[in-house]
């Protein structure tokens, strides 16, 4: 069994449960969601309804990305990890996105049942969930669906729609850049911080984030409180709200890096797929509305002559998707 969003909103999921078919294996897709479409909608999840249904198909294991379908809201301590423990069910939990920025992560106890798995996309992401759950954590990097990404003709309106010299595709999120920094610095203001120096402090953070990725949280914190000469340490923080700061800080620099890189190829024959914040620094003709990752997105790639990966900064020691999903719409090495 699979356990993942409905396919217009996650397809990974999906992809998986195509190669285990492809290979001989009976396989279902269970999806989970805030909408109609989804099996079991977020909203008063039927925790007994699922887990009846997983012994009616009685699965020789379990995948869920990033968590999905397992309940693990705060203080609920992975309920349903034990239960599926209990009925001796293997699974595993692939996070293909940084796991700490998950709900319920720290409150999952994975370590509860020896049939838990955790699969991390990202080798760096990897050694820190040991910290929390030990040797059941293993590295897993992501791939690519090559029957959704390949070679194909396209018609005259799409290439008059998606043709590119150069094409992104992703979103901008500045507004929720903005939201963020404005929520963190809240934060800070009630632990004592007045609002400039708050804001002083996420700027120099997120520059300093630019330009090492690689560097911890609290190295960069660290600096920067030496810098503005502040009496007090990485240690007066504490472990969540350094980790909250973590992911606020890499969201802007995210966001900053790719509306530099955008802005930088305004010259450029270059079409910009994702939401509508991208008409704030691109003009109209230039922006594509968001597509549907299982049946359109391919179409772009195969209309661009390049396609960027901007990453988000969350990616440290891995790549994403789409450094699978481009090269796969072209067969580069064919004579």
């Amino acid at each position: 069994m699979v356990f993942d969003l409905p396919i217009e909103h996650g397809a990974i999921g999906h992809d998986c449960a195509s190669a285990f078919e492809e290979v001989g294996h009976v396989c279902r897709v269970v999806t989970f969601g805030g909408n109609s479409g989804a099996d079991y909608p977020i909203v008063d999840f039927d925790k007994q309804r699922l887990i009846k249904e997983v012994i009616e198909f009685q699965p020789d294991f379990i995948l869920s990305m990033n968590q999905i379908g397992m309940g693990a809201n705060k203080g609920e301590d992975g309920i349903l990890l034990k239960v599926f423990g209990i009925l001796k069910i293997p699974v595993f939990v692939w996070y293909i996105d940084d796991p700490a920025g998950t709900t319920g992560w720290r409150d999952y106890k994975a370590e509860t049942s020896p049939y838990t798995t955790i699969l991390i996309f990202d080798s760096y992401l990897t050694e820190r969930a040991r910290e929390l759950y030990g040797d059941r954590v293993h590295h897993l990097p992501l791939g690519t669906n090559p029957e959704r990404f390949r070679k194909i003709s396209l018609t005259h309106e799409e290439l008059e729609k998606y043709r590119a010299d150069v094409s992104f595709v992703g979103r901008l999120d500045r507004e929720k850049a903005v939201q963020y920094k404005i929520a963190m610095i809240d934060i800070f203001q009630k632990t004592g911080f007045p609002a400039d120096v708050a804001e002083g402090l996420l700027d120099r953070m997120t520059a300093k984030r630019d330009q090492d990725l690689l560097k911890s949280i609290d190295e960069v914190l660290q600096d920067v409180l030496l810098e503005m000469d502040l009496k007090i340490t990485v240690d007066n923080f504490g472990h969540n709200l350094i980790r909250s700061l973590e992911s606020v800080v890499e969201f802007i620099c995210g966001t900053n890096i790719r509306m530099e890189v955008i802005q930088g190829l305004s010259k450029f024959n270059i079409k910009v797929c994702g939401d509508a914040d991208w008409l704030k620094i691109i003009n109209q003709s230039n922006y594509l509305m968001p597509v549907s990752y299982h049946t359109e997105l391919a179409k772009i790639y195969n209309a661009s002559d390049i396609n960027l990966n901007i990453s988000r900064v969350q990616l440290k020691t891995t790549v994403n998707q789409r450094v699978f999903d481009v090269p796969a719409c072209r067969h580069i090495f064919d004579n």
